[in-house]
């Protein structure tokens, strides 16, 4: 069934909306103050890892955003599983489901007392998603 659904979209248009989603990740990331885990020339557009905040421990994160609001993050593994937290953007993920980790992903951020309001990260990736307003988004049922 999965490949079925791979090859009406078509693996290309596949791996460029991954790619698509991931920037947008990384902008709305970045506006918020926080840094990508990843070097640049290793990053991956299907998970993306971010250092937690000094001061906040990333299960604070996954936690707050799972137990308020149903939505899984998650988080690190191994020698860094007390630094990172990831977003995972492969499989069955579009626009809606990135705009709204980020959403919350603010609102924890707020809650947990590294951002003084929300607003940033969510601007900038609804800004990145103006820019391909003429493209027609993938949905998946």
């Amino acid at each position: 069934e999965a490949l079925k659904k791979i090859e009406g979209i078509g693996l290309s248009n596949l791996i460029c909306h991954y790619k698509f989603l991931a920037s947008g990740i990384r902008k709305a990331i970045e506006e918020m103050g926080l840094t990508i885990f990843t070097q640049e020339n290793a990053r991956s557009d299907v998970l993306t890892v971010v250092n937690s905040p000094k001061g906040i421990h990333p299960s604070a994160i996954v936690q707050e955003i799972r137990k308020n609001y149903g939505v899984l993050i998650a988080g690190g593994q191994g020698e860094i599983a007390d630094k990172v937290f990831r977003i995972a953007t492969i499989g069955a993920i579009g626009e809606r489901d990135v705009i709204s980790v980020i959403g919350l992903l603010e609102l924890a951020l707020v809650k947990l007392g590294f951002l003084r309001e929300p607003g940033k990260g969510t601007t900038a990736i609804l800004k990145h998603f103006c820019e391909r307003q003429n493209e027609k988004a993938l949905y998946f049922s």
